[in-house]
């Protein structure tokens, strides 16, 4: 197996979310090597993302007092263009719409997760940001 190894990074401050999501990520990408590194606060996050780079996050939409919007914005500002995808226990279209004009790739709802929908939005962002890295 010469593939590359997928980078996966959570944001979320809920250790049950996390561990729920580690599960889906390896049952869905079982055939593919994978790292997953979480952070449960926003300022970690960024600074992890200022030093790694990831093939993708997942962002909790509420973390601690703040939400993964604000988190995407520095992420973009600081130059970091990772696709993100929002995990939210409660879906808003409002929301939703508003994480896609902040660059996010998606906007999962947690309680319809399961390991394809996860594993193949990931393969979706993963294959969107390599296409439009590619286009002049």
């Amino acid at each position: 197996m010469n593939e590359r190894q997928i980078r996966i990074f959570i944001v979320d401050d809920d250790e049950d979310d996390i561990l729920l999501v580690k599960d889906y990520l390896r049952e869905g990408m079982k055939d593919v090597p994978i790292c997953v590194d979480h952070a449960p606060s926003l300022s970690e996050a960024l600074f992890r993302m200022k030093q790694t780079l990831y093939d993708v996050g997942l962002f909790d939409y509420r973390v601690g007092k703040l939400d993964g919007l604000s988190l995407l914005r520095l992420v973009r500002a600081n130059g970091i263009d990772t696709p993100v995808i929002f995990l939210t226990g409660q879906g808003s279209e409002e929301i939703a719409v508003e994480a896609m004009k902040a660059g996010a790739t998606d906007y999962l709802i947690k309680s319809r997760l399961s390991a394809d929908v996860l594993c193949t939005a990931i393969q979706h962002a993963i294959k969107s940001h390599k296409h439009e890295k590619a286009s002049p």
